[in-house]
């Protein structure tokens, strides 16, 4: 990423870089993603324009978290078609909308063929391969837990949410995307470390600790898992010395933007708030695509 040697004082904020004192494995990517995005988001709190391939991320989440909290109420596992139908009718609906309103007089940016309507059936049709290879063998002890772990000898928190804890020890990240997982996805995880971290804390032994890749391209879906054993004692050093590394340079308050398009590693939903030229020209890139989709 490219930045200007020099910055109008709108593009540095001399603050407390970390909110709360608190760090999440989100602002530590965002942050070494573009740290003006992270100063966009964290600190001056303004929203992105969401993409479609997030919303649909979200509704597998919903879903599954919806099946997940059925069962750790004394439910058998609802079926494929259950969750399908709470997808079509509840969960994907309410996270579309959600997201059309996360950011007024922007809506949602549509990726290659995406519509409400693909969004939905694309979570329904995926959801069928994830429960017969995964989902009917998830017995929950715990879903969708938030955390926040207080570290001795580091004078920051950690917080964040895990998505699932099962019965037999194994913690659980659900990753959806558009790309395969690389085998060490599960090892090198930071959220899977944040998690043990935390479940261990609070006196639990973990098992193993697994990603669970949802993975849809082009209408169709890979189920992906990938198990790991725990992470050793000196990985999680090394893991939380690089976490108060990041800090330092959080709190150091200096949140340079990109300068360049071509070399701009943090196009994302703020791109409008940072460069509002490129977005036009992005907007106008993702038009053509559409309209020779033949999707306007």
């Amino acid at each position: 990423m490219s930045t200007s040697a020099t910055h109008t004082p709108d593009d540095t904020l001399k603050m407390i870089g970390i909110p709360n004192n608190r760090y999440s494995h989100s602002m530590g990517e965002c942050f070494r993603t573009c740290p003006w995005q992270y100063c966009l988001r964290y600190l001056k709190d303004v929203k992105e324009q969401p993409y479609s391939s997030l919303v649909w991320g979200n509704i597998m989440h919903a879903g599954l978290d919806w099946a997940a909290q059925l069962q750790l109420a004394g439910n058998p596992r609802p079926s494929a078609k259950q969750i399908g139908d709470y997808m079509g009718d509840d969960c994907g609906p309410f996270q579309i909308n959600k997201a059309e309103r996360q950011r007024p007089g922007s809506g949602i940016e549509w990726k290659g063929n995406d519509t409400k309507d693909v969004l939905i059936a694309d979570a329904r049709r995926a959801i069928v391969p994830f429960e017969h290879s995964l989902g009917q063998y998830i017995e929950p002890v715990e879903a969708e837990k938030y955390f926040r772990l207080e570290l001795e000898n580091y004078d920051f928190e950690l917080s964040g949410k895990r998505d699932l804890f099962t019965v037999g020890g194994r913690l659980v990240d659900y990753k959806t995307g558009a790309r395969a997982l690389h085998e060490t996805a599960a090892m090198t995880s930071p959220q899977l470390k944040m998690y043990q971290l935390a479940k261990e804390a609070e006196g639990v032994t973990i098992v193993d600790r697994a990603l669970y890749g949802i993975i849809r391209l082009k209408g169709s879906t890979t189920i992906q898992p990938i198990v790991e054993p725990p992470a050793t004692p000196e990985e999680m050093g090394e893991f939380l010395d690089n976490i108060a590394e990041t800090v330092r340079a959080l709190r150091a308050g200096v949140f340079p933007r990109a300068d360049d398009w071509e070399t701009c590693t943090g196009f994302c939903g703020l791109t409008q708030d940072c460069h509002p030229e490129w977005y036009a020209r992005k907007q106008a890139i993702v038009a053509r695509k559409r309209t020779a989709n033949g999707n306007n």
